[in-house]
């Protein structure tokens, strides 16, 4: 959104709205897809009978 402004675009009501409204379905949706990714991952590394705990560069 500032980038935008900066390069002389408009911001109205509607582009601040989409902001918070991504912001917060980003919100919701990040853990849901790092427990899925985490089942496939758990799976696939039984598959090579591969104990180890599941390394990620951030955690919740």
């Amino acid at each position: 959104m500032t980038a935008g402004f900066l390069l002389g675009g408009p911001v109205h009501i509607g582009t601040i709205l989409y902001c918070i409204i991504i912001g917060t379905i980003v919100g919701f949706a990040l853990p849901e897809c790092q427990w899925l990714t985490n089942k496939v991952l758990r799976k696939m590394g039984s598959r090579k009978h591969n104990n180890k705990e599941i390394k990620r560069g951030v955690s919740l």
